[in-house]
């Protein structure tokens, strides 16, 4: 489940998105994707495209706990999430999309074999 922590995506949410509740200020939404950060990245897309969105945040309260659980569990969300995170903030200062590509294929052990 992806959340939208955003008035705006609230009072026009996209099409398979649903408030979480009328006091709450997020939504919860979802895409068919094969694995759950195909999903994130689409939705966050659509988000960005259709409302000059940004998320940021898939709701996520501990971070630092972690599950070798599969590419569509507990640990597949902590690492979307810090992606979202880490995008947003290394774009206010002044990183491009392609210099965190470098810096991912660059540490990526599987590189140093």
């Amino acid at each position: 489940m992806i959340l939208a922590t955003t008035r705006s995506a609230r009072t026009r949410p996209r099409a398979a998105s649903r408030p979480r509740s009328a006091a709450c200020s997020d939504c919860a939404a979802s895409a068919p994707a094969p694995r759950l950060l195909d999903a994130v990245a689409a939705v966050a897309s659509e988000v960005a495209a259709a409302h000059d969105l940004l998320l940021t945040d898939l709701g996520v309260e501990k971070l630092w706990e972690w599950s070798a659980d599969g590419s569509d569990g507990f640990g597949a969300t902590v690492i979307a999430q810090l992606l979202l995170m880490a995008t947003h903030r290394a774009h206010q200062l002044g990183y491009t999309t392609a210099d965190l590509v470098t810096f991912l294929t660059t540490v990526d052990p599987t590189n140093h074999r």
